[in-house]
């Protein structure tokens, strides 16, 4: 059974974020896209097995594509800041992707820029990136030859066409900028996050480097016009921090277009109330309630504890479905008697809950009548001193010797153990 589908923008998300949600049961998928801002996303105070799938972009002008990483978050913090990448486009000059894509060299209007790098992180700093795919290379202008992919440790160089391809990021530093052939600029290297500018020349542009962990180095640019081709942008590395991270495996060059993140996880139902609806009572069992935030696999009596007076009551049975449960103790003799469910308790296919332990109330079983000890008469006002609180005391259940019948209220006070009828 679904349990929720969330698409758009929640309070702490800037306005153009875009991503879908969607829950069955306690498995939830959630689908970032590509906005040109970092988004902002609040994980569930229960989510669990966190999952990750970071893609980046593609290079333009039919460029590079995007490396991939996926791996489990084996740490889930508060808040997670997520940047999509932007694919890169073709023109003289063109802007890289959003992210870290290195910008078009110029000359023929026919460069493409570098895809943007995909991540995702614990603050809006590049430093506190704890993911990375790293985006595609650029074609150069001309008669350019294969595409270069981004992602991997290492990623990809440029491919060479007269001008010189842009090197590959790494994990300590951005590619090489490719050599010009002829008159014209060479590329310019990758940094952090940011892939190298490709060359330029009067006659055929290098590409841009991909973005990435470090960015790829721009693609040379050709001023030769028997070979009619510059260097493409190489591609842009990926990164995966093993402090938050695990399982990890790195993909290249399989995201086309815009790059994606999708986070998986699983929801660990959250106790919402446990208690009864009594304090004290006089009978031999007693029923508890228990409300959950959503369904639980498998949730049974087992996983319930009695507290109190030890041996008040005998293990119960549990009733209900869904999200809301009743827990009845029986046999139960006087003292003081509650409920307890541990925490980590319960682990049933793959879920694991609660994060504390969770109690109800104590509920005091109390079968021995109260005594009358005193009752003393003031004008029109009775007290009656009994030897413990009472349950309920109603004027209709005594008889009483009044000339005017003037008996017609009970005040009862648990503290003094007292009952005030006037």
């Amino acid at each position: 059974m679904a349990i929720g589908i969330t698409a758009g923008t929640l309070g702490a998300i800037p306005a153009s974020a875009n991503y879908v949600e969607s829950c069955y049961e306690q498995n939830c998928t959630v689908w970032f896209s590509h906005t040109g801002q970092i988004q902002t996303w609040h994980p569930p105070i229960n989510a669990r097995n966190m999952t990750f799938q970071v893609s980046g972009g593609q290079g333009g002008k039919s460029g590079g594509q995007g490396g991939r990483v996926s791996g489990t978050l084996t740490q889930i913090p508060s808040t997670l800041y997520i940047a999509v990448a932007g694919a890169g486009i073709t023109g003289q000059g063109a802007a890289g992707g959003f992210n870290g894509g290195g910008t078009a060299g110029s000359g023929s209007n026919n460069e493409g820029s570098g895809g943007g790098s995909s991540d995702i992180r614990l603050g809006t700093s590049v430093e506190s990136r704890i993911v990375v795919a790293g985006g595609g290379g650029g074609r150069g202008a001309g008669i350019t030859p294969t595409p270069s992919p981004g992602g991997g440790l290492i990623a990809a160089a440029g491919k060479d066409g007269q001008g010189q391809g842009g090197g590959g990021g790494s994990q300590t530093s951005g590619g090489y900028g490719g050599l010009a052939n002829g008159l014209g600029t060479s590329g310019s290297a990758g940094s952090l996050l940011t892939g190298g500018q490709g060359g330029s020349s009067n006659l055929y542009g290098g590409g841009g480097g991909g973005g990435g962990y470090y960015g790829g180095g721009g693609g040379g640019s050709d001023t030769d016009s028997s070979g009619n081709d510059a260097g493409a942008g190489g591609g842009g590395s990926s990164f995966a921090d093993p402090y938050y991270t695990s399982n990890v495996t790195h993909f290249t060059g399989v995201k086309s277009g815009h790059g994606m993140v999708m986070i998986e996880y699983q929801l660990a139902p959250l106790f919402q109330s446990i208690g009864s609806q009594m304090q004290l009572t006089n009978s031999s069992s007693v029923d508890f309630q228990i409300e959950l935030s959503g369904p639980f696999p498998n949730f049974s009596a087992n996983h319930i504890e009695i507290v109190g007076d030890p041996g008040i009551c005998q293990p119960g049975t549990l009733s209900g479905s869904g999200t809301s449960f009743v827990y009845t103790v029986t046999d139960c003799i006087e003292g003081e008697v509650g409920i307890a469910i541990p925490e980590n308790s319960i682990s049933v296919q793959g879920y694991t809950g609660p994060e504390t332990t969770q109690s109800s109330a104590l509920v005091r079983v109390d079968q021995t009548a109260p005594e009358i000890v005193e009752i003393t008469q003031e004008q029109s006002e009775l007290t009656i001193s009994i030897t413990e609180p009472v349950l309920q005391l109603a004027a209709d259940s005594y008889v009483f010797t009044s000339p005017n019948n003037a008996l017609s209220l009970i005040h009862i006070s648990e503290p003094t153990r007292q009952a005030e009828i006037s």
